[in-house]
């Protein structure tokens, strides 16, 4: 039993910068350290008198150098419900429609080696 290994002396390496002394050179990054996702999913349901369905989708955007954090989601949902009902003898049908969007952002400036200001 014993200390686990430590990282050399310059702290492991960070995206965008140095990874210390004698570190190799960070590679040459085509993105720009820009990372991108896609998110799409849906559900359905349906029976003689009753109808759901729900679909969601986002899209988001980061980039995380030494001295910058930034972060970006665009996100919507929408839902629906449709029932059909009979009420002295008259048939209804009711539907019910949700819809959502939202907009997330995240800027974070690094102002030293333990301290970030965002």
């Amino acid at each position: 039993m014993g200390l686990p290994p430590q990282p050399p002396a310059g702290g492991p390496p960070r995206p965008g910068g140095s990874g210390g002394p004698g570190a190799p050179p960070p590679e040459r990054d085509p993105w720009n350290f820009w990372t991108f996702s896609l998110g799409l999913n849906g559900y359905g349901n349906a029976e003689t008198s009753m109808k759901q369905y729900s679909v969601n989708g986002n899209i988001s955007a980061s980039r995380t150098t030494e001295n910058w954090k930034i972060s970006t989601r665009l996100s919507g949902s929408q839902s629906q419900n449709t029932f059909e009902y009979e009420i002295s003898g008259v048939q209804k049908k009711t539907v019910s429609t949700f819809k959502n969007y939202g907009l997330n952002t995240l800027l974070v400036k690094s102002l030293g080696p333990h301290l970030s200001a965002g």
